[in-house]
């Protein structure tokens, strides 16, 4: 029964852990629909006004912290011997399992942000449009659109984290942590290394590379520059391939949980 799927039996799975997790939804939407207010009670000791620029970086602030440590703070126990069976136990197919939770932590958990938020945003923009200037939503559904990649590469960063969720067992912000830190000390290695290679070599003399590629668009490779396109491939591994392979090793660790 590992990788059945059976739509009225995952419908029950998912309502029961959003059942148990419904207070902590409150709560944490409660936070995000105070956050507006909070913006609102100091244009009001400041007497001025609050533009949706700058409230905009707050709630994509506040998305991107709570997307990102969605696995920890919902299912944080998924994996603990002894916390952890009251899930495993029930009549519910691994891949059931798995699939609840992975939509949990994309599309409800963002959710709790961007609902209380974007209502609270809404109505006091619209009750005290001197104080609240503009709407701030437009422009984080706008975001979505011009910064797609960044928001891709933070989707790839929460799949890391969910993986990372189900490995370690105790003191799991810590540990995620330092193997984020260890990733990147040795990510920055590589890259420098690579670098200091191409320079070592006289190409880039030879044929004016430039390291940064973020003007080009995702799917051009129209560059002639063999490094160029190499860079595109992997900018595009980063975002698109690899989060299917964090899922697929995540899902392969859960299955072979032992509780």
């Amino acid at each position: 029964m590992n990788n059945t799927f059976q739509l009225n039996r995952f419908l029950q799975f998912f309502y029961r852990i959003f059942e148990v997790r419904k207070r902590q939804l409150i709560r944490m939407s409660l936070i995000f629909a105070g956050t507006p207010f909070v913006f609102f009670l100091i244009s009001l000791l400041a007497n001025d006004n609050i533009s949706a620029l700058q409230r905009f970086p707050i709630i994509t602030g506040q998305l991107i912290i709570v997307f990102l440590l969605s696995p920890i703070s919902f299912f944080k126990n998924v994996n603990h011997s002894k916390k952890g069976l009251t899930d495993i136990m029930l009549p519910v197919s691994i891949f059931e399992k798995y699939l609840s939770m992975m939509i949990f932590c994309l599309i409800v958990t963002p959710l709790c942000v961007i609902v209380p938020f974007g209502l609270m945003d809404t109505i006091l923009a619209t009750i005290f449009p001197g104080r609240f200037v503009g709407f701030a939503m437009p422009l984080l559904f706008t975001s979505f659109r011009e910064y797609l990649e960044l928001w891709l590469s933070i989707h790839t960063s929460m799949q890391f984290i969910f993986l990372l969720n189900l490995i370690f067992i105790k003191n799991k912000i810590t540990k995620i942590i330092a193997t984020y830190i260890a990733l990147f000390l040795a990510f920055v290695f590589v890259i420098l290394s690579v670098v200091y290679l191409i320079k070592l070599c006289g190409y880039n003399n030879s044929y004016h590379f430039n390291y940064n590629i973020s003007y080009i668009t995702l799917f051009d490779f129209s560059s002639s520059n063999k490094i160029e396109i190499a860079l595109q491939v992997l900018r595009l591994f980063r975002i698109s391939i690899l989060p299917i392979i964090l899922m697929g090793i995540s899902y392969r660790i859960f299955k072979n949980i032992k509780y």
